[in-house]
């Protein structure tokens, strides 16, 4: 959950920055310029405080920051208050805290009082006190903070509204808490914008405060609580009016296709109907045509067994013969065996090759695989240190590029100077760093060189590294026996089988043959009767006659019925 508030320390509302601090702190302070004393010290649930920017004490401090106010009405501290994740240890939200104080320091220059409370609760929280001028070696500065000019200084300097630097100081946060939250390998995260923002429709919940969220874990409930109770049901609501709203705009959109698809449903009916009645037609006809063949059938169905027992027989000799025929297994390929025998040259001589201890100093030995991991750590460091002070080089050019402040503001340029030179001796640091990395790295690599020199010279290795190839060709080859052996048996079971095909082809090619001309036979004589059967029906419908006689006389035309009319004479 994220929260973070910004307030301001100001007299006119009778607040003091020593008082703010003591409570705090839950010190003692004294304030100089009022003389009350602010004793603050039974406070419980102060578990740890820092400065940031102040090398004395917290009381010198703010008595300093009071006597650089002079306006009876002035701001003298700015407090930004924030809740820290309970998913974090004490010191990780330690660590998280400082993270961000020092940000503030770099960003403004301020000195920074923070005092955490109840780390240990289900309340853990940070308030972050900061002078409202820039503190540099003990001295406060005589121009405020930017971030405390009004929004009319700030667009005279070329700076962008006050309200920019307070998004930019709740952005930060969030993002530090996250990284916080990933390094402690929580999946928690935090989001400083709002919900809507965020693109999330529902309303935000209210802050409940100290004493409503004691009462609320007593067990006695209260408006603000019950406010926070209603947000899920008013979500809830929202959903399902929003359900609703789709449901409608999809069935708005739905309505036409839906009767598109009944017309379409009902045209597929009529035309599947009027194919039924066409199909019932055809089947009709057809029966009358099978009728007239099915004694022709009938007769040819024992030709056709006999047809169908040769083709069967030719398959199961082809499957015979198939069986028969072995296959020889590829020959194995084997490793040839060179007097130097490299890296890289078989899988098992280079595992040998890595497991072979070698002398890389007196009374040390190391085998090629530690030296190789060893290598690559010395490159990943150099890699590393390459990228540190790549980062400490480009901090350096930004801040050689960054304006250099007004002549008038000494402080400010001597702590402008003061970080360039912080920065120059950084990177000079860090450089150092990166050479001896790469010296390391390049050490290593020249050992992986000689490693690799001395295996190839050395006559035991080499031995040690043929025998390996001599072992690795005896197995395949006995492997490659093996296989030979029993395909020569599958050969030897199957040669029954292929002479007894051998002996069955010629049968089945004569047996086919004979019934190819048996079927030949039955299909001329069915032909022949149903061409006598179609001219002794031509022969009752015309009166005995063969239709070969009628149409030799021309006897085909139609008699007509009735009387005949009388046209006229003709034209």
């Amino acid at each position: 959950m994220y929260h973070q508030s910004v307030k301001v320390v100001q007299r006119s509302k009778g607040r003091s920055s020593t008082a703010a601090a003591a409570y705090r702190s839950g010190e003692r302070i004294a304030d100089e310029r009022t003389g009350l004393v602010h004793d603050f010290t039974r406070r419980s649930g102060v578990d740890h405080k820092m400065l940031f920017g102040w090398e004395g004490e917290r009381a010198d401090l703010w008595n300093r920051a009071e006597a650089a106010e002079r306006r009876k009405d002035a701001t003298t501290a700015r407090e930004y208050e924030v809740a820290l994740p309970a998913e974090l240890t004490r010191p990780q939200m330690i660590e998280l805290v400082s993270t961000y104080c020092w940000w503030l320091r770099e960003r403004h220059g301020v000195a920074i009082d923070v005092g955490m409370h109840d780390l240990d609760s289900h309340n853990p929280h940070a308030h972050i006190l900061t002078t409202t001028r820039p503190v540099h070696d003990g001295d406060f500065s005589t121009v405020k903070a930017e971030v405390e000019w009004s929004d009319k200084k700030r667009k005279q300097h070329g700076l962008p509204p006050r309200k920019t630097e307070l998004e930019a100081a709740r952005e930060m946060w969030g993002e530090f808490a996250n990284r916080q939250l990933e390094l402690a390998g929580s999946k928690t995260r935090i989001d400083h914008r709002s919900l809507a923002e965020q693109g999330i429709d529902r309303p935000a919940q209210i802050h409940l405060g100290s004493a409503a969220a004691a009462m609320e874990r007593k067990g006695v409930q209260t408006e603000r609580g019950d406010l926070n109770r209603l947000i899920p049901e008013i979500e809830a609501g929202q959903k399902r009016q929003a359900q609703m709203q789709q449901d409608l705009a999809l069935e708005r959109e739905v309505a036409p296709l839906r009767a598109a698809a009944e017309a379409e449903r009902q045209r597929q009916v009529t035309e599947q109907a009027q194919q039924a009645r066409k199909a019932a037609r055809a089947a009709q006809r057809q029966r009358q045509a099978e009728g007239l063949v099915k004694e022709a059938l009938e007769a040819a169905g024992g030709l056709s067994g006999a047809h169908e027992q040769a083709k069967a027989l030719r398959e199961s000799i082809s499957r015979l013969e198939r069986q028969g025929r072995p296959q020889e297994p590829p020959k194995p390929l084997l490793t040839p065996t060179p007097d130097v025998i490299p890296s890289g040259h078989s899988v098992a001589t280079d595992k040998a090759r890595e497991r072979i201890p070698l002398p890389v100093a007196k009374g040390k030995t190391l085998t090629l695989a530690e030296i190789h991991h060893r290598a690559g750590v010395a490159s990943e460091r150099s890699f590393r240190a390459f990228e540190a002070a790549d980062k400490a080089r480009s901090r350096l050019a930004q801040l050689e590029v960054k304006p250099r402040p007004d002549w008038w503001r000494f402080k400010a340029r001597a702590a402008h100077r003061h970080q360039i030179d912080q920065a120059r001796a950084d990177l000079d640091a860090k450089q150092g760093q990166h050479q001896q990395a790469q010296q390391a790295f390049e050490r290593w690599s020249r050992m992986e060189q000689k490693a690799e020199q001395w295996l190839d010279s050395n006559p035991k290795v080499q031995q040690h590294l043929r025998g390996i190839i001599e072992a690795e060709n005896a197995e395949k080859l006995a492997r490659y026996e093996a296989k030979m052996q029993d395909h020569r048996k599958a050969y030897a079971e199957a040669e029954p089988y292929r002479a007894a095909a051998k002996a069955l082809t010629p049968k089945a090619e004569q047996v086919e043959a004979v019934a190819l001309e048996r079927q030949m036979a039955q299909e001329r004589e069915r032909l022949a009767r149903e061409r006598e059967e179609a001219e002794r029906r031509m022969r009752e419908a015309t009166g005995n006659e063969s239709m070969l006689d009628r149409a030799k006389r021309g006897d085909f035309k139609q008699e007509r019925k009735g009387p005949r009319r009388d046209l006229g004479p003709s034209l």
